[in-house]
């Protein structure tokens, strides 16, 4: 499924996929879904990987919350409290945010890989998918959020890139078909265990990310042009297969391209208050930093001239709070806008929900922009 972009008034804007369930027409749909599960990594972890022995980390005192991979609470947790993000948003779920459903895990890989070694075959993708699954019905959303661990610390990319007689292109490519092989059989494996609506997060190109500085040193793979080859390559093959998942109407398996989300969020981000976007508050590679390869050069929380919210990383590789409420904007917006459709009334969405690509609309990035002109000439 293609996304599409929504654009709000004085709100924050951007939407993806539409990817609800194919609600049937009724007066008001809302709530949308009754319980949400989250699996993936640290993009979505909600404070998990203590809960496997690995205390305190990422560390409490360089400013990260509670065992979560920024300064906030995670786009997963804002989606449950939207209105405080969009005012007179309606409910997505009709039970509260349950922590105990989100079952992401920092550091994880998208099969039963862990970048800890203790950890693989435990907290990898497929064991988070084994372990919700007893628990779905065809009411829930799941969130999924994996790949990217898989291209930093994957040692057949590493050593297929080291020797010279290998094609990098080819080397590349095979990687990229066993993690979106990994990811589509877990969203198989949802799909038989009762799930009907999946929304799976594409790769973010890295070289966006504050840890491009590193490739040099820390991840020669993805220099040169590799983080881009993987997102494109990752994305395109995702999409493809997602799409042929949901061909026989049994799952809604929705692509979120988050790659183009992240580098439209750079331009509208300082709309938002977040006026350093491509900047990280603290200067660390937190993995790197955990093995003893990296320490922290500098932070925004001991610069007394320094916002934390300006930020739109929190350290070299994560989203800081606040561009994770963004990004949460984002995902409710077009959720709301999937039920929108489906019901085919305007009227029964809340305002401010209906006030659509008027005015001082903004747009992520020239892509959105020219999809607003269009938009504005068929109107």
């Amino acid at each position: 499924m293609k996304f599409k972009t929504l654009f709000l008034v004085g709100t924050i804007s951007t939407c993806f996929t539409p990817m609800a369930a194919q609600a049937q027409a009724q007066p008001n749909p809302f709530p949308l879904y009754d319980n949400l599960f989250v699996v993936g990594d640290s993009i979505a972890d909600d404070g998990n990987l203590k809960n496997y022995g690995v205390l305190d980390f990422p560390p409490s005192e360089l400013g990260y919350n509670d065992g979560r991979f920024t300064n906030g609470l995670t786009f997963t947790e804002y989606l449950h409290d939207l209105d405080s993000l969009i005012p007179q948003s309606p409910e997505l779920f009709s039970s509260p945010y349950d922590s105990t459903n989100n079952v992401a895990v920092g550091g994880s890989g998208s099969g039963n890989f862990h970048v800890i070694p203790e950890l693989s075959g435990f907290a990898g993708l497929n064991q988070q998918v084994q372990r919700i699954a007893p628990f779905l019905t065809d009411r829930d959303l799941v969130i999924m959020v994996s790949g990217t661990n898989d291209y930093f610390f994957n040692q057949d990319l590493f050593q297929g890139l080291a020797d010279p007689s290998a094609d990098p292109v080819a080397v590349l490519s095979g990687v990229v078909d066993t993690v979106v092989g990994n990811i589509t059989a877990n969203v198989q494996a949802l799909k038989e265990a009762g799930a009907k609506n999946v929304l799976v997060f594409g790769q973010a190109d890295l070289s966006l990310t504050p840890v491009a500085a590193d490739f040099a040193t820390n991840y020669p793979q993805l220099a040169n042009g590799g983080a881009t080859f993987l997102a494109t390559a990752h994305n395109n093959l995702l999409e493809n297969a997602l799409d042929q998942l949901s061909e026989d109407h049994d799952i809604n398996a929705t692509f979120f391209d988050f790659n183009q989300w992240l580098a439209g969020a750079v331009d509208a981000a300082p709309l938002f208050g977040i006026t350093r976007p491509t900047e990280a508050c603290v200067d660390v590679d937190i993995v790197q930093f955990a093995v003893g390869n990296d320490s922290v050069s500098g932070s925004c929380l001991s610069d007394p001239d320094a916002n934390p919210a300006e930020y739109g990383f929190f350290d070299e590789t994560h989203p800081s709070a606040g561009a994770h409420q963004l990004l949460a904007g984002s995902v409710g917006l077009f959720l709301v806008e999937e039920a929108q459709k489906n019901m085919g009334d305007e009227t029964a969405v809340p305002e401010p929900l209906t006030i659509l690509g008027a005015g001082a609309a903004i747009g992520f990035g020239g892509l959105f922009k020219r999809k607003l002109a269009k938009a504005g000439k068929n109107s």
